[in-house]
């Protein structure tokens, strides 16, 4: 092993002298011919291999060995033992694992290298959890037995507690069935060994709020448990000591558990989860930071689309497009003029003004700002919708060269990087929100190609060629640019077509600027179209690609550039604008 630095401090370690502070020092005679080697373990493995492939194998001469394919045990380097299914190399199908250095044991399902199914699953620290798995955590049913002997029956999400659930306490009895979220029970009727119930809701593990107490003897005591106030920001809240209140005393015929339940613990069911959706549509003016481009059109149409077809409530989208802010204007109702009895006007007539919402410029400021705050009004289980009808650095900077051209959203001023996109993207897949990102726009950023599970993102890329094409036809250049942009969208969308002579020829439609071409016939149109021959049963991400494709063959007769639609995602089955089932 060349490093000296290694070799010294191995050294050190197996021959070193105490040199009396507690430490060591170098052996007393450095010239000894010490030999040190590294041992590199490796594991073993005798199963299925795929296919060998085309030239013919040829094992006189070829030591090349194909990836793992079906059945087969693994002793790993490490002494972890994998017996099951593989595909491609990796871990997939019905497979156990028992790690040796206290990782505990796995027998259930696998999906690309990780653990996904139905599963029997015994933790390092003595707990036990047998349900679903999906993408290496426990996510929806399963039992979780915990070391002490407690017990978890219920939902889960991403690895926490989410949902209804059940648990029962293995030293006194006491049980509580009620509602979980983000891991804490914030709902619950407990019932403790002798027979006396207690409803109410829970604040960071504690009873909060209204209550009553239903005893064995059947009485019924109402009353509330105080709340701890919220402490400042920088600042730990103050300890509340665990007291109640009694209002009132009645016999507990006069109501039922389960009225008690749905009243004060539990009875709420599972979290509903939120969903929310931004909508990013720049208006880019004459003589600003990038082309000019007028968007509202294709903004509006996907909020409608938003709300009439894929029921997200009106007051949850929130639309970032004007180049100027405005502030909210209220509605008016209209109401004619009050007239004295002597005839004189004592009120003018009042004209309706129909209500407008506040007007926020889809500056890159702006823009960072409305995403933050979306996600920080969102959590685990719930859904956002993050949609970009932009200009891409991309599409508009073809000089570059493939791998140093620039990678972004471009917002009214300025422009979003990728690594500022990944960083927005992952303040929504941290906190186990779904996220859904729209780029109707050239852009292809690498945090997309391995997409986390609580994620899917439909955008557009054009290829060099295509890009050249474009560059060609509409010209990137100032000059270029400075002659095209005179005309406005409008203009381009009533553009001429030529008939060739030939009747089986295509008609070529005259130059137009490409990033006005590109809004005429763009992927939210296609989505639109897309929707509405899909029926609402089968709204997968799978599904809404494919009739998306099929919409822009059938509409786009564009014979330059053209933007191809991509889809990443984790499950192409997982449906559209759904919590990760």
């Amino acid at each position: 092993v060349p490093d000296a630095s290694w070799k010294a401090e191995t050294l050190l370690k197996l021959f070193g002298e105490e040199d009396g502070d507690g430490g060591t020092s170098p052996p007393k005679d450095p010239t000894l011919p010490y030999t040190l080697r590294r041992v590199a373990a490796v594991g073993c493995y005798v199963g299925g291999r795929s296919a060998v492939p085309s030239p013919p194998f040829e094992p006189a001469f070829d030591t090349e060995v194909t990836a793992r394919e079906g059945f087969g045990v693994s002793l790993l380097p490490t002494g972890d033992v994998y017996v099951g299914g593989t595909a491609g190399g990796v871990r997939d199908g019905i497979g156990a694992l028992w790690a040796s250095q206290g990782g505990g044991t796995y027998i259930g399902g696998w999906r690309g290298g990780v653990k996904h199914g139905e599963a029997w699953w015994a933790l390092p620290d003595g707990s036990l959890y047998e349900g679903t798995v999906r993408y290496g955590q426990r996510h929806g049913r399963g039992v979780y037995t915990y070391a002490n002997g407690d017990i978890f029956v219920g939902q889960w999400f991403t690895g926490k507690k989410h949902g209804a659930g059940k648990y029962k306490c293995k030293e006194d009895g006491t049980r509580y069935t009620g509602t979980w979220s983000e891991g804490e029970l914030t709902r619950a009727s407990v019932t403790t060994a002798d027979g006396t119930t207690f409803f109410s809701a829970f604040v960071n593990g504690r009873p909060a709020g209204p209550g009553a107490f239903l005893t064995a003897s059947g009485a019924l005591a109402s009353g509330h448990h105080p709340v701890a106030a919220v402490a400042e920001e920088g600042e730990e809240a103050e300890p509340l000591a665990l007291q109640w209140s009694t209002t009132s005393v009645t016999a507990s015929e006069l109501t039922s558990s389960s009225r008690l339940a749905s009243k004060f613990g539990g009875g709420g069911g599972p979290p509903q989860p939120r969903r929310k959706a931004l909508i990013v549509a720049p208006d880019y003016a004459e003589g600003g930071a990038f082309p000019p481009l007028k968007l509202q059109a294709a903004a509006q149409q996907l909020r409608e689309l938003l709300s009439s077809r894929l029921g997200l409530d009106p007051g949850d989208i929130t639309l970032l497009s004007a180049a100027e802010a405005a502030d909210a204007v209220e509605a008016v109702d209209a109401a004619p003029a009050v007239y004295a009895e002597d005839g004189s006007e004592e009120s003018p007539a009042v004209e309706a003004v129909e209500a407008k919402p506040a007007v926020v410029p889809a500056t890159k400021e702006a823009v960072v700002t409305a995403v933050e705050t979306m996600s920080n009004s969102l959590g685990r289980g719930d859904v956002a919708f993050l949609a970009f009808l932009c200009h891409g650095q991309r599409l508009l900077e073809t000089d570059a060269a493939a791998e140093e051209a620039p990678n972004g959203l471009c917002m009214a001023d300025t422009a979003l990087g990728e690594d500022e996109m990944a960083e927005l993207v992952s303040r929504f897949t941290s906190r186990s929100t779904h996220l859904f990102l729209l780029a109707d726009s050239c852009f292809d950023a690498p945090f997309m190609r391995a997409p986390p599970p609580n994620f899917a993102a439909l955008t557009a890329i054009a290829t060099e060629s295509e890009a050249k094409t474009a560059q060609d036809e509409g010209g990137t250049d100032s000059q270029a640019a400075e002659a095209e942009t005179a005309e406005t969208a409008e203009a381009a969308a009533e553009a001429e077509t030529v008939e060739t002579a030939g009747a089986d020829e295509e008609k070529v439609e005259q130059s137009a600027p490409r990033y006005e071409t590109y809004f005429e016939q763009c992927m939210t149109s296609w989505l639109a179209a897309a929707l509405e021959n899909i029926d609402s049963s089968t709204l997968t991400y799978g599904n809404i690609f494919e009739a998306l494709k099929a919409a822009q063959a059938s509409a786009d007769k564009r014979s330059g550039l053209k933007q191809t639609p991509t889809l990443y995602t984790r499950d192409t089955s997982d449906a559209l604008l759904t919590a990760l089932a």
